[in-house]
C-alpha cells in the first residue's frame, strides 16, 4: 500500500538558472526504509525538506496517506526529522531533550515519563536520563536524537545524514538500531545519505539522485546486477565498460558473445559493463589470456589492470598470491556480474587499449554515423561464455 507520493516535485531557488530538484516522481509503501542515495548537491535534503514542511515546492505535490499536506504547516504532519547534526538542547538534560515535544502536546508528565524512560531503553540509554547534552559523546548524541523523533510517534521519519559524523563502529551501531525500530514499529522511514554501503544496508529500496532527478528507483541488488544507465552503473562500482553492438537482446564485443534473457531490446552501440569481481582466475583452456599492467594490493583482495583482448579491465581478485606487472593469467566472468548499458553519446567506453582511432562504419541494420571497432565485427566466441 502506498504510505507517501511525491508528484512531480520540483524546487527551483530564487536566481537560480535551473531546478535543484527536477519533477520528482516518487511512491513509497508503509512501513519501508527508503534511501534516497546520491553525491553531495544532488537535491536530496532539498526534497526531504519539502516533505516535512521546512521548504516550500516550487511545483508538484507531497501526498501522505492519499492526501496532499502541502497547506500543512510542519508541526501538523505526523513527520518527524532527525539531522546530520543532533541540534540537542545543552540546558536540558537527556530526558528534557527526549520529551520536549511531547510537552509542547500538553501531554501530562507522567505520561512523558513513562514514554520517556520507553524511549531511553528502546536506544540503549538506559541511565542516560539525568544527563546534559554536553556530558554525550556523538553515537549518543544521535541517539536521543533518534529517540526525540520517535516519542510522537510520527507516521513517517526523515533522516537526513544522520551518521555521516560517526566512526565507523557506531554508524554499524546506528544502523542496526535503525532497521530494528523499523521492523518492531513498521513506522515508514526515509533515509537520505551519500555513502552507497550504508544505502545498501539499511534500504528497501533505493532512489538514487543525480542533478536533482531519480536515475533509478529499485532494490538494492537491482543496482548490482541490473542498472539502468552507465552513470548508475558507475556510481555502484561498474568499473569496466567496453564498446559493443547489441542486437535484440544479444551484445557482441571484443570478449566474445552475450545473451541477457532480460535486457531490453535495442539494435546498435552500448557498453558491455563488467564489475571488478566478474573476474575468476581458471585454466588456461577455459577462458581468456589476460596480461597484468598494474597491481594494488588491497588487504583481503587485490586490484588488478589487465590486458585482454584489446580491452583494458579491471579485475579484483583474492590474495593468495599477488600477480606482478607483466604475467599472464587466464579469467573467466561470471555471468550474473556482466551487464549492458545504452551509451548516452556523451561518454565514450574508455577500455579501449588497441582501438586508439576506430573507423566509423555501418550497423548491420544500415544505419550510418554509430562508430564502434572494426575489430567487434569477428570476434572470438568462448562457449563457456555464451549465455550469462
Amino acid at each position: 500500500m502506498t504510505f507517501m507520493e511525491l508528484r512531480s516535485l520540483t524546487k527551483r531557488y530564487e536566481g537560480a538558472k535551473t531546478e535543484c530538484v527536477k519533477a520528482v516522481d516518487l511512491k513509497v509503501d508503509e512501513g519501508q526504509i527508503v534511501v534516497l542515495l546520491g553525491p553531495s548537491g544532488c537535491g536530496k535534503t532539498t526534497t526531504m525538506k519539502m516533505i516535512a514542511g521546512l521548504i516550500e515546492p516550487t511545483s508538484g505535490d507531497v501526498l501522505i496517506e492519499g492526501r496532499s499536506v502541502l497547506s500543512t504547516p510542519a508541526e501538523k504532519r505526523d513527520v518527524s526529522m532527525v539531522f546530520q547534526k543532533p541540534l540537542l538542547f545543552p540546558h536540558m538534560t537527556v530526558a528534557q531533550n527526549i520529551g520536549f515535544g511531547l510537552k509542547m502536546r500538553g501531554v501530562p508528565k507522567d505520561v512523558i515519563e513513562r514514554k520517556v524512560k520507553e524511549m531511553l531503553e528502546l536506544v540503549k540509554l538506559e541511565g542516560y536520563g539525568g544527563r546534559r547534552a554536553n556530558q554525550l559523546s556523538g553515537g549518543q548524541e544521535q541517539r536521543v536524537s533518534l529517540a526525540r523523533a520517535l516519542i510522537v510517534e510520527p507516521k513517517l521519519l526523515l533522516l537526513d545524514e544522520p551518521l555521516s559524523a560517526l566512526d565507523a563502529e557506531l554508524r554499524l551501531e546506528m544502523r542496526e538500531l535503525i532497521r530494528e525500530i523499523n521492523r518492531r514499529y513498521r513506522i515508514t522511514m526515509m533515509f537520505v545519505t551519500h555513502d552507497q554501503q550504508e544505502a545498501v544496508m539499511l534500504a528497501d529500496r533505493i532512489a538514487l539522485m543525480v542533478d536533482g532527478e531519480i536515475v533509478q528507483y529499485d532494490g538494492p541488488s537491482a543496482f548490482y546486477t541490473r542498472p539502468r544507465t552507465r552513470r548508475v552503473a558507475e556510481f555502484f562500482g561498474w568499473t569496466n565498460f567496453v564498446p559493443a553492438i547489441q542486437k535484440g537482446r544479444t551484445i557482441t564485443c571484443c570478449l566474445g558473445e552475450f545473451t541477457f534473457p532480460g535486457l531490453e531490446e535495442h539494435d546498435g552501440p552500448i557498453c558491455l559493463t563488467i564489475r571488478p569481481e566478474a573476474a575468476v582466475l581458471c585454466p588456461e583452456d577455459q577462458g581468456y589470456r589476460a596480461v597484468v599492467r598494474k597491481a594494488v594490493y588491497m588487504g583481503t583482495r587485490i586490484d588488478y589492470e589487465v590486458e585482454c583482448l584489446g580491452s583494458r579491465l579491471g579485475i579484483s581478485l583474492d590474495s593468495e598470491r599477488m600477480y606482478e606487472k607483466g604475467e599472464e593469467i587466464h579469467i573467466k566472468l561470471i555471468p550474473s556480474k556482466i551487464w549492458a548499458v545504452k551509451c548516452d553519446g556523451k561518454t565514450v567506453c574508455d577500455n579501449r587499449v588497441v582501438w586508439e582511432n576506430p573507423a566509423p562504419f555501418k550497423t548491420t541494420s544500415g544505419g550510418a554515423g554509430e562508430t564502434i571497432a572494426p575489430s567487434v565485427l569477428d570476434p572470438p566466441k568462448l562457449p563457456s561464455e555464451q549465455s550469462p
